[in-house]
């Protein structure tokens, strides 16, 4: 499985050397949208019920500032999905992308760490802080860059 660091560079997870600032995150199965150059109409444009499309636009616009993610105008997004080819074998979908949240370990985290006060809590608005994404905000903006959909997002990492 290849990953990007914060740095942008790409690591190996069967690397014997793992650096600090990578984490592990979750394989969305089976979630790549099929963007084949065989069929340009496998992946078309959708639209999301009201409910979900309220969930994606709370967790797109709680990401820091400090992410390093561009801003994402909430009220121009759009959605896809696959409807099938032969290249994907009719499912919409072919490969596998991984969603991930990434924090730095600085000395206000190893700290916090090692005078054992820190909950889940602090380490997540210590991360939120760092201008950590989660694993749902990058799945959804994946899903934004048509790599998956909201439905797989929902379905691996989860929305609330």
């Amino acid at each position: 499985m290849i990953k990007r660091c914060d740095d942008n560079t790409i690591y190996n997870r069967c690397s014997k050397e793992k650096p600090k600032y990578c984490s592990d995150g979750k394989l969305i199965d089976k979630c790549s949208l099929c963007g084949c150059d065989e069929s340009k109409d496998c992946k078309e444009e959708m639209t999301l019920d009201a409910e979900t499309l309220e969930l994606v636009k709370k967790q797109l616009s709680s990401i820091p500032d400090t992410s390093g993610e561009p801003k994402v105008d909430v009220a121009a997004i759009k959605f896809y999905h696959g409807k099938g080819c032969a290249t994907c074998n009719k499912t919409g979908y072919k490969g596998r992308v991984g969603a991930y949240e990434i924090i730095v370990r600085d000395g206000e985290l190893e700290q916090s760490i090692l005078k054992g006060i820190l909950s889940e809590y602090d380490m997540r608005a210590l991360a939120q802080k760092q201008g950590m994404v989660t694993m749902a905000q990058d799945g959804l903006l994946k899903a934004i860059e048509g790599l998956t959909t909201v439905e797989e997002v929902k379905r691996i990492v989860g929305i609330s």
